[in-house]
């Protein structure tokens, strides 16, 4: 394929080659120079930084939702606040805080893995594709899944690289014979193995659903005997769904979540995580956990891309995450679980009430998101214009498929609205569906 071999885990055999593009980068030159601005009394005549004395801010206040006061106003914290990213890995105290973070609820098992910090999971999502993928690899993909990381694949696609669907089971997620059967007919067909499968481990997206613990070993076991590597998308991790009322009191233990990072024992898992769902989607930063060299073909990309996550919100997140502690994330974190719980038991509540021998769905465990499959209905794009004209929007099951093809499904978001939305939302999806299927079909004027 082109793919220069840059380095190999022995112990485990994981496939660690970069594709053409990550094997040409280079460290920036300008970025090489960077660790000489921590020699004490250094005068620093190299790169084009802004004097501190010219930057706006002098005091940084913000208030949470709890009451709470974070404040900066430490010389040298505005300073960062206000100046370039410097470290391309990110910034230096958010990335220790993540990294002891991971080793506590995830605990990789090799010793090798480091974290990078990353404008959201977009964006480490397009540079994990580019730095492993060349044209005549083949990269399997959750068939359903996120549509902006298959839309992400479509220039690569164009480029060579083969994107290969895997059906999810019935129980919304991949499973370890369906991913081998798969792996070996693209070895017959191509006459070489799949090098990548991206997933979407918790909460899939659109399922809602998680994959077992088991189930996640099987899959790992499988992807060692194929030689893959595992993009582990698992963004919706924190917003693990209580069951019930009763269930809120206690809250989840994320420690008890599974994850392909925590059985990656030979370095072949790359994970991407984001503060997006669980502190704030505005502050762009998301994280990837990965070893080398997977880990400095990321850092490259971003000295030569994005130049790293925002300075402004990394310094921020930083001090409300320092604020808080443990303890104060971990109440934020249920607070999060409670109110997502509550409006998920709400949408499937209104689907039981008004959506009864019209479709068929499944309580989602994690995330934000519903997967509705109507009856009778080839394809749930022809009931978009009827669905407008009731003023209700849910997304039509064919944007999660890589063919792009008919399906009855579509994907309903519970998170954004209120509970009295959900009830009015769904029962106007059932008139239209109930209307649907007493004439037959859409009916557009």
């Amino acid at each position: 394929m082109g793919d220069e071999i840059i380095s190999q885990d022995m112990n485990g055999g994981a496939p660690c080659t970069l594709s053409t593009v990550a094997s040409a980068r280079q460290p920036s030159q300008l970025r090489t120079l960077a660790p000489y601005l921590s020699i004490p009394e250094v005068v620093w005549l190299a790169g084009g930084l802004p004097p501190g004395d010219v930057f706006p801010f002098k005091k940084v206040t913000l208030t949470t939702t709890d009451g709470e006061e974070i404040v900066v106003d430490n010389p040298d914290l505005l300073y960062r606040l206000q100046q370039y990213t410097i470290e391309a890995p990110g910034y230096s105290p958010l990335r220790s805080w993540l990294k002891d973070h991971t080793r506590e609820l995830h605990n990789p098992p090799n010793s090798k893995w480091d974290v990078v910090v990353t404008c959201g999971n977009f964006d480490a999502t397009a540079k994990v594709f580019e730095a492993l993928l060349s044209p005549g690899d083949v990269i399997l993909v959750e068939d359903p899944s996120f549509p902006q990381s298959c839309s992400t694949l479509k220039p690569l696609a164009a480029s060579g690289v083969k994107v290969v669907p895997v059906t999810l089971g019935s129980h919304g997620h991949i499973e370890a014979e369906s991913l081998r059967a798969v792996a070996q007919e693209v070895k017959a067909r191509y006459g070489v193995g799949p090098k990548l499968v991206y997933v979407i481990t918790n909460g899939q997206n659109p399922t809602g659903t998680s994959m077992p613990k088991a189930v996640i070993q099987e899959i790992y076991d499988v992807c060692r005997a194929e030689n893959m590597m595992i993009l582990e998308d698992d963004p919706y991790f924190y917003l693990q769904l209580p069951g019930s009322e009763e269930a809120e009191g206690a809250g989840l233990d994320l420690g008890h979540v599974g994850s392909f990072l925590s059985v990656d024992t030979d370095c072949r898992v790359v994970r991407l995580d984001s503060f997006s769902k669980f502190l704030a989607p505005g502050l762009r930063i998301g994280w990837v956990t990965c070893a080398d060299p997977v880990h400095s073909a990321l850092v490259y990309s971003t000295q030569q891309t994005t130049q790293g996550a925002s300075s402004c919100s990394a310094v921020l997140a930083m001090e409300l995450l320092r604020q808080w502690g443990r303890t104060g994330l971990d109440r934020h974190l249920r607070r999060l679980q409670r109110q997502y719980g509550r409006k998920a038991r709400a949408a499937a509540a209104a689907a039981e009430r008004h959506l009864a021998g019209l479709a068929s769905w499944a309580a989602p465990s994690c995330g934000m998101f519903m997967w509705l499959t109507a009856e009778g209905v080839g394809d749930t794009r022809d009931l978009m214009p009827e669905l407008v004209e009731q003023k209700v929007v849910l997304v039509p099951g064919s944007f999660f498929y890589l063919d792009e093809g008919a399906s009855s499904s579509f994907r309903l978001c519970f998170a954004s609205a209120s509970e009295e939305d959900l009830e009015e939302g769904v029962r106007r999806l059932g008139n239209v569906l109930r209307k649907v299927s007493a004439t037959g079909g859409p009916q557009h004027t």
